[in-house]
């Protein structure tokens, strides 16, 4: 996968944010290697309540439970995918 042209940016995995970047991963046509992350991609769980809007909220607006939840699959994705 490699990032689009600066026309195409809007459409660009490399620099979406959830929920738009599961949609874009989704819709992507990874082959093979993309496997390991389809299945996180695919699971309606997955960083599900996750939007950027909330960068300027006051911390206790957020669930704390999504905020472990969020950390425990973002470290099972990195680790799954190997970087």
């Amino acid at each position: 996968m490699q990032p689009l042209t600066k026309d195409k940016r809007r459409e660009d995995p490399f620099y979406a944010h959830f929920p738009e970047l599961k949609t874009l991963l989704r819709d992507l046509p990874l082959g093979r290697r993309g496997t390991t992350l389809m299945k996180f991609i695919e699971n309606p769980n997955f960083m599900s309540q996750w939007d950027t809007d909330m960068r300027y909220c006051k911390g206790d607006d957020i669930n704390r439970n999504w905020v472990d939840r969020w950390r425990n699959q973002a470290k099972d994705v990195v680790g799954a995918i190997g970087t």
